[in-house]
């Protein structure tokens, strides 16, 4: 999906949120920065992108409730060509520090990093 234009800047003193929108003007993405651990230091707390195929649109929402820089959830809703929901999934994460604890693969920590989320680009 190519972005050609990041706009909707929305700013107050609990969060910012920042739009993303596709070549044809609809929305791809949007992150909302706030200071979610107490640290004085904004973080980046949700990630939502939407995917648009034959008419039907996946949205994604990746959370991070402690402010550690890791999704903690992942919600996914998808909408039917009338812009029905059709389906709606939750998932709540293992805990980051036991995934880094255990043995595991590499991008099953760089994959839940939420600038990973932002940026789209995944490690396969």
């Amino acid at each position: 999906m190519e972005l050609n234009n990041i706009s909707g800047l929305a700013q107050s003193s609990q969060e910012r949120v920042v739009k993303k929108y596709d070549k044809d003007g609809k929305i791809s993405q949007i992150s909302i920065f706030k200071d979610v651990n107490g640290d004085g230091k904004e973080d980046l707390y949700q990630v939502t992108q939407y995917y648009r195929i034959d008419g039907t649109t996946t949205m994604k929402t990746y959370t991070d409730y402690d402010g550690d820089g890791y999704d903690d959830n992942i919600k996914t809703k998808e909408y039917d060509e009338n812009n029905r929901l059709t389906e709606e999934r939750e998932v709540k994460e293992e805990d980051i520090k036991s995934v880094q604890k255990r043995n595991h693969a590499e991008y099953e920590i760089y994959n839940r990093r939420m600038d990973v989320h932002e940026s789209g680009m995944y490690m396969i």
